[in-house]
Parts: structure tokens; C-alpha cells; sequence
């Protein structure tokens, strides 16, 4: 049992990016994933902090010209282990965003979009071999409520779509998380799809893909461990919409090198994660993802 406890290795940490609509700028709508701690059974109540940054190109004719933005995200996390293969996800995640463009700053906080969601253990097995490998595959499906304000306006203008609290949509999840794992190491596959739909101004975010593949290592250091992770992370979005009007310059694709530092013991997990973008083609090359960072803490019960 406390072998399985300690495969919590990585905080599942992905984005829901957005690109542009009525202005270039990245990602505001919930920007993290739905926060799946695969490889253990155990509930858990815990709290993540995010950070993305982003530069987007305004103007194609002044590349000079950049806006800056970043996205800091709280979030508190729950999953409820109902019976032994059905648990409950259950993420409220607060938001602050902040974008700077020819001198002028922008900034909102609040309450982002709550997701919840069901999973289902459907392979649990350990094979015949002496390195005692275990397998484990959870599925899941789940809704994201459009709690967060979509409607934040300033004294010129209203806000960038893409620069709100929430999409004022309701939204579906599905998820996959795969692990094999030993003694001491280990690696793991997620999915997380989001199907979104139109929002009551008419405006719908494409469709988001987001997957991670890592490996993993389990290194005792005292009376706990250490989990160093390292591994590879891609995001993918399809184009929006407005009243009907397919956006061109939106969705995209980007691709991030992912680096993990876990620590655990007992009933704690502390966690960092640092992602460093490879390749990108987001907004019509428009919006540059730049490094990523997380931080987790979580109490297991």
C-alpha cells in the first residue's frame, strides 16, 4: 500500500489556451488542466499555483510592437475515492491576469470556470516478471461551469474574449491517464479533451487537446521520496468562432519540454514543474508561448 501511495508522481499541469478573436493575446480561460493525480487511490484535498507567460505580436507590420501577458492561477483540488475504482475530481480555480501593451496595463482577478469530474479505474494489473511492474488506466468524463465573469469590460472597450475570467460556456471533459510503474521507476501517458460550446454571446473557443508522456524515477531520501520526472507536453486547439464567423487568426498547436520535482511523505506531497516551449504555432505564429511554472501541495486522507 504505501508503495501505491507514493505513485503520485506529477500534477498533471496543461493549459486551455485560447488565441485570438477581436485581438491577439494568449490564453486567460482556465489555465491549467483538470487536474488529475493518476497512479493512487487515495482522496485528497490540496492547492496548485500556475504561471504562463505569453508575447503577442499586435501589429504583423510592427513586430516591434509586443503585448505581454501573464497568468497566475490558485487552484484548490479534491478527488473523492467513492469505491474502489470510481473516484470524484473536483477543481475552483482563481485567476489574475495581467497584460501590458505600449505602456498601458490591463488587469482582472477572480473566480475562474469550476471543473468536476468522474473517473473510472478500468485496468488494474501487475504482470508475472520479477521487476514487478504495475499497470494502471483511469478514464473520465466531466463538465466545466461557466462560473467565472466573460463579460469584464474597460472604460474604452469590452475585453478580449480571450482575456476573461471565464468563456461563460458549459463545457465537456473527457480524460485519460495511463501509468506502468516498478519499485523505482516508471512512466505515464494523460489526455485531456475539452469540448466547448457556444456561450450566450454567441462566441465558442475551439475544441482543446492537451497530452503529456513522462518518465519518472521513485529515490528514497529519508523517510520519504523523491520523484524527478522529466517528459514531454502538447497542447492543441481548434479555431474559434464569433456569431457564426470562423476566427483564422486562433487554435494552434504547441509543443513544451517538461521537467518535475516531487517530494513525499506520509500524507504529503510537495511538488514544482517547469516547462520550456520546443516548438509553436499558435495564432497564426501571432502569440508566442514563453516558459510555464506550477506548484503544488497536496494532503492525502
Amino acid at each position: 500500500m504505501y508503495r501505491t501511495r507514493l505513485l503520485l508522481v506529477v500534477a498533471f499541469m496543461a493549459s486551455a489556451l485560447s488565441a485570438a478573436a477581436c485581438d491577439v493575446c494568449g490564453c486567460s480561460l482556465t489555465p491549467m488542466s483538470v487536474g488529475l493525480f493518476p497512479f493512487q487511490q487515495r482522496s485528497y484535498v490540496g492547492m496548485s499555483w500556475f504561471h504562463h507567460r505569453y508575447e503577442s505580436h499586435v501589429d504583423p507590420e510592427r513586430p516591434e510592437l509586443l503585448a505581454r501577458e501573464r497568468f497566475h492561477s490558485l487552484e484548490w483540488r479534491g478527488r473523492w475515492t467513492i469505491a474502489p475504482r470510481i473516484q470524484l475530481v473536483a477543481q475552483l480555480p482563481v485567476s489574475f491576469l495581467w497584460r501590458e501593451h505600449e505602456g498601458v496595463t490591463e488587469q482582472h482577478a477572480g473566480l475562474s470556470d469550476i471543473s468536476v469530474l468522474g473517473r473510472v479505474r478500468i485496468l488494474p494489473w501487475r504482470d508475472s516478471s520479477r521487476l514487478g511492474w504495475q499497470h494502471q488506466w483511469w478514464i473520465g468524463a466531466g463538465l466545466k461551469a461557466p462560473t467565472g465573469n466573460h463579460r469584464l469590460t474597460d472604460p474604452q472597450e469590452v475585453v478580449n474574449p480571450n482575456f476573461q475570467l471565464g468563456s461563460g460556456s458549459w463545457d465537456g471533459l473527457l480524460t485519460s491517464s495511463y501509468t506502468v510503474s516498478n519499485h523505482q521507476w516508471g512512466f505515464s501517458a494523460d489526455l485531456l479533451f475539452r469540448y466547448n460550446t457556444t456561450n450566450a454571446d454567441d462566441f465558442r473557443f475551439g475544441h482543446r487537446l492537451n497530452a503529456t508522456a513522462r518518465a519518472f524515477a521513485m529515490l528514497d531520501l529519508g523517510a520519504g521520496k523523491v520523484l524527478p520526472s522529466a517528459g514531454w507536453y502538447v497542447e492543441w486547439a481548434g479555431k474559434d468562432t464569433d456569431r457564426g464567423f470562423l476566427l483564422t487568426e486562433s487554435g494552434g498547436q504547441a509543443h513544451f519540454a517538461e521537467l518535475g520535482l516531487q517530494w513525499v511523505q506520509g500524507r504529503t506531497s510537495l511538488g514544482a514543474f517547469f516547462h520550456q516551449p520546443l516548438a509553436t504555432d499558435w495564432a497564426a505564429g501571432q502569440v508566442d508561448p514563453q516558459w510555464r511554472a506550477s506548484a503544488q501541495f497536496t494532503y492525502f486522507f
